[in-house]
Order: structure tokens, then C-alpha cells, then sequence
């Protein structure tokens, strides 16, 4: 079954690749022009205009939104990852406080912990995958919920991260559908999350798993080689 999927995988990539680049032309001339303008208003409102917070924030998303679509160019194509040695806890920690508000106002007590380990990899693309699976579980939580990150060790030197939430469980019977390119339950959804966070797991040397939680809610496990405690 790993095998067929692998190979399914493989043989989807090169389309992707072909629809990530046509996105990002079409992403980026947009982006250009907002980043453009937002520069004119910024010298219109002079350094101490008391607006320009509003600006700084356009420019901010601009900036967030043009590293969102390098890094799926990163994924999507060929190009060797920036590896280093990445703290899993520190990523996610990141991650955690860019969510923090959104589970106050939503109602989700949100945990991390365990045990503060390393791989080697890219940082970037990394933070991503966490972060799609850290805001899927959110948006499915819509009434509250609790939703728990954790980092541990596995046997032969690997390294496992788990997201787990209790909200309405997996939408198909089958965990493997979720990864499929385009699958979404979600109205403005685009089914990219999930394929891209695995395909992100298996370039590092690893994978990306979902299961139904038995008392409700789903789990996603992130297993990674080489840790070690930092």
C-alpha cells in the first residue's frame, strides 16, 4: 500500500508542479501591484501618519502570502531543501503563537509538549506542514474543543509530532482520501493542505499519517528520522 501511494504520488507531482508555477504568476502580479501601492500610500501619509499601522499590516500579509508561494515552488519542483538542524519544539512553539488568538476566541485549549527534538531539514517548509495541520484542526473545532501537539521519540532514531483534536473526526472512512490532490469537504477549500504537508513529510525522509480517534476527533502523526534531544 506505501508503495502504490509513493508511486500514485510520484506520478502526480509533475502536474502539480505545472499548476504551482501557473498560481504563482498569477499570485505574484497581484501581490507586486498591492505591494506597490501600499508604498505610495505609506510616502502619501507621511512617516507619522498614525494610518500607516494599516499599511505595514498590508505590507506584512503581502510578505507572508510571497513566502507561502516560494515554499510551494520549493515543494512542488525539484530544488534541493535548505536543510539544517531544526528544533520540531521551536517550530511548533511559532506556530502556537500565531494561533493563540484564534483558539481564545474560539474556544480550543491548545497543549504542547514533550520533548524537545531535532531533525535536519527545512525549517521553512517544516513550520508550514505543522502549521496546515495546527489550522485544519482549528477550523474543524468550531464549537471548542481541545486540540494537543506533541513531540516525541520513536525507535530507530525517528521522531514523531502529533496533532490531535477532538472535532467531528475524518470526513471519509478512508484516512488515505484526505491526501488525494483536490479532495475537500470545506466550500472554499482548494485540497491542497494535505497532499502538500505529506508530500513536504517525504521529501525529508518521512510521512505524514491520519487516524480517527476512537472517542472522536482525528490524530495526524508526523514521523521524521534523525533526532535528537536538544
Amino acid at each position: 500500500m506505501a508503495v502504490a501511494t509513493e508511486k500514485k504520488t510520484e506520478q502526480t507531482m509533475p502536474r502539480m508542479g505545472l499548476m504551482a508555477a501557473t498560481l504563482a504568476h498569477e499570485i505574484r502580479n497581484p501581490l507586486a501591484s498591492i505591494s506597490t501601492n501600499s508604498e505610495i500610500l505609506r510616502a502619501v501619509l507621511g512617516e507619522d501618519g498614525r494610518e500607516n499601522r494599516y499599511v505595514d499590516a498590508i505590507l506584512s500579509e503581502v510578505d507572508r502570502i510571497e513566502t507561502l508561494v516560494s515554499s510551494v515552488l520549493r515543494f512542488a519542483g525539484r530544488e534541493k531543501l535548505c536543510r539544517r538542524p531544526v528544533s520540531l519544539m521551536e517550530l511548533a512553539h511559532r506556530v502556537v503563537d500565531r494561533v493563540t488568538e484564534w483558539t481564545h476566541r474560539q474556544g480550543v485549549r491548545l497543549t504542547l509538549g514533550g520533548h524537545d527534538l531535532s531533525v535536519t531539514g527545512d525549517a521553512d517548509l517544516l513550520e508550514r506542514l505543522i502549521d496546515n495541520l495546527v489550522r485544519n484542526a482549528l477550523e474543524a473545532m468550531t464549537d471548542g474543543g481541545s486540540l494537543e501537539i506533541s513531540i516525541s521519540p520513536r525507535g530507530d532514531g525517528e521522531v514523531a509530532l502529533t496533532v490531535r483534536d477532538t472535532g467531528p473526526g475524518l470526513p471519509s472512512s478512508d484516512p488515505e482520501d484526505i491526501f488525494e490532490p483536490f479532495y475537500t469537504t470545506r466550500v472554499h477549500g482548494m485540497g491542497l493542505g494535505l497532499p502538500l504537508s505529506r508530500r513536504i513529510a517525504e521529501r525529508h525522509g518521512g510521512s505524514l499519517e491520519a487516524r480517527a480517534v476512537p472517542t472522536g476527533g482525528s490524530e495526524f502523526t508526523l514521523v521524521l528520522p534523525g533526532g535528537h534531544r536538544d
